[in-house]
């Protein structure tokens, strides 16, 4: 199972760091294509575990919202996000990087697509680290 690069998304900020958001489809052919001015928010998030030293790290996600806008940048990914609605558990590779280094990889679950129904309404994904899945992830 081969993940090639679909889309990306890179934000510099304040302090002049580079996050980059990478998005992998299994066994893609197609080009990567740069996903325009359509991000709202990109939050990791750590769940469990946080109470006691020796208590275990649960699992980690990363949630991503987009704004749902095919038509505001042409050339650029922008809306039609309901391709990662998908049954496959693994078909949706996300990579974020700091700096170059990756800190955080998972995959798209199936359960995770929000969308508003309204013109240019928010469309929100998430990734989850698949802790505790035998899985050759995040370096493959």
């Amino acid at each position: 199972m081969a993940h090639a690069l679909r889309y990306y998304k890179e934000i510099q900020q304040d302090n002049g760091q580079i996050i980059r958001l990478e998005i992998h489809k299994k066994d893609s052919t197609l080009s990567a294509v740069e996903i325009g001015r359509v991000l709202q928010a990109l939050h990791l998030d750590i769940q469990g575990g946080a109470d006691t030293i020796d208590a275990p790290i649960v699992k980690t996600s990363l949630t991503m919202t987009f704004v749902d806008a095919p038509d505001l940048e042409e050339g650029k990914k922008c809306g039609n996000w309901e391709e990662f609605y998908t049954p496959d558990s693994t078909m949706w590779k996300v990579v974020l990087k700091a700096d170059g280094k990756t800190i955080w990889g998972g995959y798209v679950t199936p359960d995770s697509y929000q969308e508003d129904l309204r013109y240019r309404g928010s469309v929100t994904i998430i990734a989850r680290d698949n802790i505790g899945h035998m899985q050759d992830f995040p370096f493959d």
